[in-house]
């Protein structure tokens, strides 16, 4: 425990008392040290921080020896206190003790005196720390150890921060059981999904239940008892009982499934991921025409590994489509589960813009050596890149015309695979659904006082350009009409639904209310795929274009880097609805608040 004073008198004199308990103490014990006992029930794993010096603890310290120096001389002075007791009392501190931020010595693993099949966490290998955690109000742990306003538990319910998708969570080494095995655990993401009640503070790297933070107290339950430490500490067991059920208790359930019934297992790492086949699937043909050309080896692999990460987006995109054909309003699993999937779909892309980086180390003249044997093959009959574009909602008629079509590239079987990805329901398409059914459409109170305060912000407006009001003015008509949308739809300028338009509008603006937090992170996410997909066409134009100039045809019969240039505009752009909300919301002190009975 650390207990700050400092003295009213003089801005500069502190005091710092750290308090080291090896076990709880017993509460007589700590009775018997003038003025200890009412920090009892805070200690061993607490921090008070009092201003102006109180004589009572001052004498206290006095007492106990711990004064080397007047407290109010200038400056700071650290004094510990050890308090130890005879007997060991259980308690939680016990099972997850704290030491140093490195990998334990063998040593340190023989000098642990708990004998029985405990665990103990013994380094965190990342600090508290981010700067912007402290900014942020809503950080769970600014709520911790305090008395709560009615404001602050509604926020602990509602708006609680929660670590984006890609954040990084620090890896905690524990040591278990008897033989002392050292385990190196990281807070899954996923653990949200499963338990709603799990919140997490990268301030001191610690999951916590927000429930027990907004409701508990120092007294509660059947006898006015003391609630456990768990209530309002960070829950450093989570770690292992996760890993014991997503690892251990897994493995056991495999085995005793195998034992049961015939399963195939793989024979070792080469078998299992089949490496002869595809190690053995880079032929080069300038071998073969007995013109050696060694950057050829280059663009085999870098475009067959294009052509692996094509497949699993598609697969990332099967299961987000098959999720979003539910009722997702009511599931936050499964919102948790969609935009898992969405956020490994844009690192994919982002990890294949970098290979235009690792092709360019081959220049021009390095590829002509070799690029007449590539004829008639073409990036331009990629199926399963048509079959993205197909999954993710783009319409033939959006397609820019070439000198042949793409569906000409391709046999048969392929191309029945193709149509069949063009006739089922599109990412876009169920997209639009998923929005047209948001809540607060029910009914049209919440949509009908958003369009009053969008009236009274442009009555209000101090805009001295006529012309960009007016532009203002028939821009909220295109939100508000449905007729004005729906001319705006036809000539292509628009792609949702007036509803789906609605729907994202109502998710955008309440987008710190309950239940759409994640449906605004997913629409971010939809914007995300799309720009990153036309980062990667221009990127992919910029690399060809230098490769061959404009004047060169491509291999495929297309019209070369002059094609590419072509499918740089909007038409390609799938969410572009999402991309251009921001310029039809109004202002945020303009937008109404709910009544309590619309959030639901």
């Amino acid at each position: 425990m650390k207990m700050k004073f400092m003295n009213p008198g003089i801005d500069t004199k502190e005091v710092t008392v750290t308090i080291k308990s090896e076990h709880r103490p017993k509460k007589k014990d700590v009775s018997k040290i003038n003025n200890l006992e009412p920090f009892y029930d805070i200690l061993p794993m607490s921090r008070l921080s009092f201003n102006g010096m109180n004589t009572d603890v001052e004498n206290m310290m006095k007492k106990l020896g711990v004064l080397q120096r007047d407290p109010h001389e200038h400056g700071k002075m650290d004094v510990d206190i050890t308090i130890m007791t005879s007997k060991k009392q259980p308690n939680i501190q016990s099972f997850f003790k704290s030491t140093t931020n490195v990998l334990p010595t063998q040593e340190k693993l023989d000098n642990i005196q708990n004998k029985t099949d405990s665990v103990v966490l013994i380094s965190d290998t990342n600090s508290p720390t981010s700067s912007v955690s402290h900014i942020n109000r809503h950080n769970i742990f600014n709520y911790v150890k305090r008395v709560l306003t009615q404001n602050e538990i509604h926020d602990i319910l509602n708006s609680i921060w929660i670590p984006d998708v890609n954040y990084n969570f620090p890896v905690k080494i524990f040591i278990v059981g008897k033989d002392k095995t050292t385990k190196r655990l990281k807070f899954q993401y996923k653990w949200f999904a499963s338990f709603p009640w799990l919140v997490y503070s990268d301030i001191d790297n610690g999951a916590y239940c927000k429930f027990c933070v907004a409701f508990s107290t120092n007294y509660a339950g059947i006898n006015n008892q003391t609630l456990g430490s768990l209530v309002t500490k960070k829950i450093e067991h989570i770690y292992l009982k996760m890993n014991c059920i997503n690892g251990k208790d897994r493995v056991n359930d495999q085995q005793n499934k195998r034992c049961k019934q015939n399963v195939t297992a793989a024979n070792g790492y080469a078998d299992y991921l089949q490496l002869d086949k595809l190690l053995d699937s880079q032929t080069m043909l300038s071998t073969q025409n007995g013109r050696v050309s060694h950057d050829e080896h280059l663009f085999i692999v870098t475009h067959q590994a294009y052509e692996l990460w094509f497949k699993q987006i598609l697969f990332e995109m099967d299961i987000v489509c098959k999720l979003l054909s539910a009722n997702l309003w009511n599931n936050e699993h499964e919102m948790f589960n969609i935009l898992k999937r969405l956020g490994r779909i844009s690192s994919i892309i982002k990890l294949l813009l970098e290979h235009f980086g690792v092709l360019e180390t081959m220049t021009p003249y390095d590829f002509a050596e070799f690029r007449d044997y590539l004829t008639p093959a073409s990036g331009f009959q990629s199926l399963q890149f048509r079959m993205i574009e197909n999954k993710l909602g783009l319409k033939k008629e959006n397609r820019v015309s070439c000198c042949k079509s793409y569906t000409d590239c391709f046999s048969d079987k392929k191309y029945d695979e193709l149509e069949r990805t063009s006739a089922e329901p599109s990412l876009f398409t169920l997209v639009c659904h998923w929005l047209e059914s948001t809540p607060m459409l029910k009914d049209n109170i919440v949509w009908d006082r958003y369009r009053r305060a969008a009236d009274h912000w442009l009555e209000g407006s101090t805009e001295s350009d006529i012309s960009c009001l007016e532009k203002r003015r028939k821009i909220m008509d295109s939100v508000f009409k449905c007729d004005q949308h729906k001319r705006l739809v036809e000539k292509g300028n628009r792609t949702f639904s007036h509803m789906a338009l609605k729907g994202a509008i109502i998710v955008y603006a309440y987008r710190h209310e309950k239940g759409y937090a994640l449906a605004n992170r997913i629409l971010e996410s939809l914007v995300d795929i799309d720009t990153l997909l036309s980062k990667w066409r221009y990127s992919h134009f910029v690399m060809v274009h230098k490769m061959i100039g404009s004047f060169s045809s491509g291999t495929g019969g297309t019209t070369g880097s002059e094609y590419l240039r072509s499918t740089l505009c909007d038409s390609y752009r799938i969410f572009i609805d999402l991309i251009n909300l921001p310029a039809l919301m109004i202002p945020a002190i303009y937008i109404p608040s709910l009544i309590k009975s619309q959030g639901n």
